[in-house]
Order: structure tokens, then C-alpha cells, then sequence
């Protein structure tokens, strides 16, 4: 099963509260960026820890993966979602 719980859309924060049950879970950021922004897959990688850091979450997810998603759409890195999968 799969829950998201935080996207950019909804503009629903991820809060400190909430981290505790995320945890250890296997974590997948989606992050949809412009083909024009992202050039390599390392500066993706660096979009996702920025977004992580930017939360105060970085390291604290050790099953973490990043799918990129390059849709000419969405302008900046801010646009994200967040799932966990049980």
C-alpha cells in the first residue's frame, strides 16, 4: 500500500510531528522538474537532498529512492510529492 503524505499540490506541510512513523519506511520522492533544469541525474540527487534538508529529514530515512519525473510543467524543484509504501 501506498501513502502519500506531503505534496506540493495540497500544499499540506511535512511537520516534525508526523516523522516519527515514517521512519524506516521505504520512502520514494517523486520530484517534477523541467527537462530544461535537470541535466544529469546528479543534479537531481542534489535537488532531492536540498528538498530533504530544506525539512530537516536528511538522513533519517535510510530506505530513501528518487524517481525523477521530467515534465516541462512544473518550473522549480519545490513541486514534490512524498510517499511511503507500509
Amino acid at each position: 500500500m501506498t501513502n502519500k503524505f506531503w505534496d506540493n499540490a495540497s500544499q499540506r506541510p511535512f511537520t516534525n510531528v508526523e516523522a516519527p512513523q515514517f521512519v524506516g519506511k521505504n520512502i520514494t520522492i517523486l520530484c517534477l522538474a523541467p527537462r530544461s533544469q535537470l541535466t544529469s541525474q546528479p543534479a537531481a540527487m542534489q535537488g532531492f537532498s536540498d528538498f530533504l534538508i530544506a525539512f530537516g529529514y536528511a538522513g533519517q530515512f535510510p530506505n530513501l529512492t528518487a524517481d525523477l519525473l521530467l515534465n516541462e510543467q512544473y518550473t522549480r524543484y519545490g513541486n514534490a510529492e512524498i510517499t511511503y509504501k507500509d
